[in-house]
């Protein structure tokens, strides 16, 4: 394995080590957790458990910054940051089937996919790993100067149409990439009781 490839691996393992060793509160498999912060450790986490092929091309900071703490458009019937609905769900639990996933899912990431109900991607774990799931399966995303195009994958995979503010997000995160632990998200400063952060400095970089 090649260092690019351990790099984020080991980062996962720092953040999950991390977390037992202090006690954290995992935010990421919260119910109801939002933020910027907390999508960014969520994104990391999957990103870092190298299970998914497919490369995202910051697709998932994008749809996060337009539908919860930035642009905060709502898809009807949707829940957690990235607003995925029932049906959602369905086509995800399908596509893992079919990609035989589940068992990275579970030995990975610890969750069981597999029996996740709608009230489950509230939690932003699962809510992404559903999302990633809808992404593997489409097979390929737009790269990251296509936003255009970028919007019409995330319709096209999940039936939600962000609107012309998901390209107005996407500038302006793109705008701010750079800045120190920002990692393509625009990390403004919020009510937060995040605990579930390994490093905000942007030393360690997943991708």
């Amino acid at each position: 394995m090649n260092s690019d490839k351990l790099i984020p691996f080991a980062v996962f393992w720092l953040t999950l080590a991390l977390d037992f060793a202090l006690g954290a509160q995992d935010l990421t498999i919260t119910p109801g957790a939002t933020g910027c912060e907390v999508a960014k450790a969520t994104i990391d986490k999957v990103v870092g458990s190298l299970i998914f092929k497919v490369k995202d091309n910051y697709i998932f900071e994008r749809v996060g910054h337009t539908s919860v703490f930035g642009a905060k458009v709502f898809i009807k019937g949707s829940v957690g940051i990235w607003q995925l609905t029932s049906a959602n769900l369905d086509s995800c639990k399908k596509a893992m089937e079919k990609l035989k996933y589940e068992e990275k899912i579970r030995s990975i990431l610890c969750i069981d996919f597999s029996k996740a109900v709608f009230e489950d991607l509230k939690k932003p774990l699962y809510n992404l790993v559903c999302a990633y799931l809808l992404l593997e399966k489409h097979g390929k995303c737009p790269w990251r100067a296509e936003i255009s195009e970028q919007r019409k994958t995330w319709k096209k995979i999940t039936g939600h149409d962000l609107g012309s503010k998901f390209e107005t997000s996407a500038k302006t995160i793109d705008e701010n990439y750079g800045k120190e632990g920002t990692a393509c998200l625009v990390c403004t400063s919020q009510p937060t009781d995040l605990i579930f952060i390994v490093d905000q400095s942007g030393s360690i970089s997943s991708r």
